[in-house]
């Protein structure tokens, strides 16, 4: 007999030997028969299920390129042409980091608390899984804890959960957690997988993510945080909502303590540090989700628009498209984060004020009134809403529960309590406002307001639709320039009667009538019936044909209202119609996005700039352009050099509706265009004084937001910029006053003693009289 043999006889014997005693014990103990019997089969179950998970019968496991590039969301973050965060766009707020940003203290209070092992074990602890399968399995303990290594947590995080309440799917889960942590262990160093979970994990209050967490509660980034900041933090993580910081200021920082006392267990604090850091408060810089705030919210939104539009034509690399949402890109834009900033405080230092006037306005018997006319329009949209056959359905019941709302004010969001029908007339009474500021050589936006406050109101009012008022006359001027019409060519100021349009008969804003404007003076000077007569002149259809060369795209009726700018436009399309006449007739493509990169940094697109459309001829452009210098310097935007003191060349125009419903201007400097609006929504409320001119509302906001550019060295080149000199032949076709007498003395004596009731014999030579004396205001 060999040795070989000799050793098999040898385990057989001792085999035998095993079984006899085995015989012998459950013999004398029946009740341990039962129990190896029950944890055999137990074991066998587990066995079974095991290989069933492995070899994919409850679905395949996620394979090694899954867990090299596994699916996590991640924010994308919007940035100003001068290297600023505008803000950022996610379906989940996370923002990546690397083990460089993560302080030692952070990855040891995680350990301490949540994976005492983690460098001991390959991806499963067998001492936590057996108090998982004896507590959790068999004694039905749920909060018992899952027993999970960061590892296991991880591939949750990564692979959500099979749903079921089931023992049976427990276990299926556990298993295929146990399965993928050890791959993850095989792929990734232990560092590694530290840095994964603290770029997945969730922290309540929208931060998925540490980074996201360490701004949102401490208003910093992670490798700033200190111990007990990273201490607080690690305790969320237990229960996210019951452990907020924020919400639950008591709760988080007794769960703190609990991480400290771990830190201290396991040796990475001594008592002295444990002690002090116990008795520190818990002190928070909380920032709400960024949704909401920041800066250019607006145009935030109309970046993440384009965008995604944009991304639709650059697949990923190995297939798929781009998501904003989800694929952490970087997006730089055109906006000037400056330029932002003082376009956000010059809508902050004026609309306050215009609140109140507007306000005063509507006192007593007269907000009476205009609230139930609001209310009568709200309460007939909101039954239609509902099915007409609901006949017992009372709006008004709805309308008058009070209930807790956040409230929009100049001072601040307020929270109260108040009935929906209350709060809706509270927002129709806000006064609204859009501003865009453009270049106008190249398109791109500088700076975007589209409203009062995003949180209450996220329709952006640069690209709302409004009557444009007096900011169109330009538009008419481009036609009859276009159509051959000399600047200098005078057009008689008095009131006609257009029997072909239901006898409509235009006024001047002030009523004054007689004599003859050049179109320079027209144009300064606002003049209406001058528009009108032009635009008879020429056809209406012209205007229009124009008016959608320029760039406006809604319907315009060919009709002569539209000469005072009864059509709708949009502050984003007369912006562009404004800087084609900057540009010497060349329209730019309006531009907000210079650039968007992957995740890793590379280039997904990049702009390249489009040529600009040609709208009307450079002579023509600059003609009217210097036109419009007159309404700075003369006519209704003077006060941009007397009162708020501007230097640049400026030229502009002002623009009110009927009833003083919307109150434009739009101004231009070489190196920018800058269109303001200001109304509410509801035209219905309005200011019921000259209150609300354009001069009054719209102005000052761009007056202010100049005087800011012009105070920063950044801009000193736009601030010493200048118009291009007139060439010769456009010059000469400007040389003439803005205004002229009648020809015949008698018609003007006329006028004079008709106008002033004053006796006109003495009048022997009207040219020494002032031509203010006979130009509207």
């Amino acid at each position: 007999m060999n040795s070989q043999d000799i050793s098999i006889q040898s385990s057989k014997e001792k085999l035998q030997q095993y079984f006899e005693w085995a015989n012998r014990l459950t013999r004398q103990n029946p009740w341990l028969s039962g129990f190896l019997g029950f944890c055999m089969m137990v074991f066998l179950l587990w066995q079974m299920i095991f290989w069933s998970v492995q070899l994919g019968a409850f679905g395949p496991l996620p394979d090694n390129r899954m867990l090299l590039f596994p699916p996590i969301d991640k924010a994308s973050e919007i940035y100003s042409v001068d290297g600023e965060i505008l803000g950022r766009v996610y379906l989940k707020d996370r923002t990546l980091i690397t083990d460089r940003d993560l302080p030692v203290h952070l990855t040891e209070a995680l350990i301490a608390t949540e994976d005492a092992r983690f460098y001991t074990h390959d991806g499963v602890d067998i001492p936590s899984l057996g108090r998982v399968l004896i507590k959790n399995i068999l004694m039905g303990e749920k909060s018992a804890g899952g027993g999970s290594t960061l590892s296991q947590q991880l591939a949750k995080l990564w692979f959500q959960r099979e749903r079921g309440n089931s023992y049976i799917q427990l276990v299926i889960n556990k298993i295929r957690e146990m399965l993928v942590a050890e791959k993850i262990e095989q792929l990734y160093p232990k560092d590694q997988i530290i840095v994964q979970y603290f770029n997945t994990v969730f922290l309540g209050e929208q931060a998925h993510g540490i980074e996201a967490a360490a701004y949102r509660y401490f208003g910093k980034e992670t490798k700033a945080l200190t111990i007990e900041e990273g201490a607080t933090l690690i305790g969320i993580l237990r229960a996210p909502s019951y452990y907020n910081p924020y919400r639950h200021q008591d709760r988080a920082q007794k769960r703190r303590d609990v991480v400290l006392s771990q830190m201290l267990k396991y040796d990475y604090l001594d008592s002295v540090m444990y002690d002090s850091l116990k008795s520190l408060p818990l002190v928070l810089d909380y920032h709400p989700p960024q949704i909401y705030q920041g800066a250019a919210p607006h145009f935030r939104a109309e970046v993440t628009w384009n965008a995604r539009k944009l991304l639709a034509n650059y697949p990923k690399p190995g297939g798929g498209v781009w998501d904003i949402y989800t694929d952490g890109l970087k997006i730089v834009t055109t906006l000037d984060s400056r330029l932002q900033s003082y376009a956000e405080a010059a809508v902050q230092a004026h609309m306050p004020r215009m609140q109140r006037k507007l306000d005063a306005e509507w006192r007593g018997w007269a907000r009476k009134k205009l609230n139930r006319s609001l209310l009568a329009r709200h309460r007939k949209q909101l039954a239609r809403n509902f099915e007409p056959n609901i006949a017992s359905f009372d709006v008004d019941s709805l309308l008058e529960i009070p209930r807790k709302t956040r409230l929009f004010t100049w001072e601040g969001w307020q929270d109260t309590v108040i009935s929906p029908l209350d709060s809706m007339l509270y927002a129709e009474s806000l006064l609204q406002t859009g501003l865009l500021a453009m270049a106008p050589q190249t398109g791109q936006v500088q700076a975007w307001v589209g409203g009062i406050d995003f949180y209450h109101g996220q329709f952006d009012h640069v690209r709302a639709h409004r009557q444009g008022g007096s900011i169109f006359k330009p538009v008419v001027m481009a036609t009859a320039l276009e159509s051959g019409i000399a600047p200098c060519d005078f057009v008689k100021n008095e009131q006609k009667t257009y029997q072909q349009y239901g006898n409509w008969s235009p006024e001047n804003a002030d009523a004054h009538y007689g004599g003859q404007y050049s179109m320079r003076g027209a144009l300064t000077h606002s003049v209406n019936v001058v528009a009108v007569s032009l635009l008879m002149q020429m056809g209406a259809e012209k205007v229009v044909d124009m008016a959608h060369k320029l760039g406006i795209e809604g319907e315009i009726p060919p009709v002569p209202s539209i000469a005072l700018g009864t059509a709708d436009v949009s502050l984003k399309e007369m912006v562009g119609v404004y800087a084609a006449i900057v540009n010497k007739g060349q329209q730019p493509q309006l531009t907000s996005i210079l650039r968007i990169e992957g995740p890793e940094g590379e280039l997904i697109y990049e702009h390249e700039p489009v040529p600009a459309k040609t709208v009307m001829q450079a002579s023509n452009a600059q003609a009217l352009g210097y036109m419009m210098e007159g309404v700075v310097e003369q006519g209704t935007g003077r006060s941009l050099r007397s009162r708020y003191h501007l230097k640049s060349d400026l030229a502009g125009k002002t623009g009110t509706t009927q009833l003083q419903t919307d109150g434009w201007f739009i101004g231009m400097t070489p190196a920018l265009v800058t269109g303001v609006w200001v109304g509410a929504d509801d035209p219905q409320v309005h200011f019921r004084t000259m209150a609300g001119q354009g001069a009054s509302t719209a102005l000052p906001i761009f007056g202010k937001f100049m005087q800011a550019v012009e105070k920063d060295s950044n801009f000193v080149s736009w601030k010493n910029a200048t118009f291009e000199s007139l060439p010769p032949q456009v010059a000469s076709t400007l040389d003439c006053d803005e205004y002229a007498f009648p020809v015949a003395m008698s018609e003007f004596k006329a006028w004079w003693e008709a106008t002033y009731g004053v006796d006109s014999t003495q009048l022997d030579s009207p040219q020494v009289i002032p031509i203010e004396t006979f130009s509207p205001r």
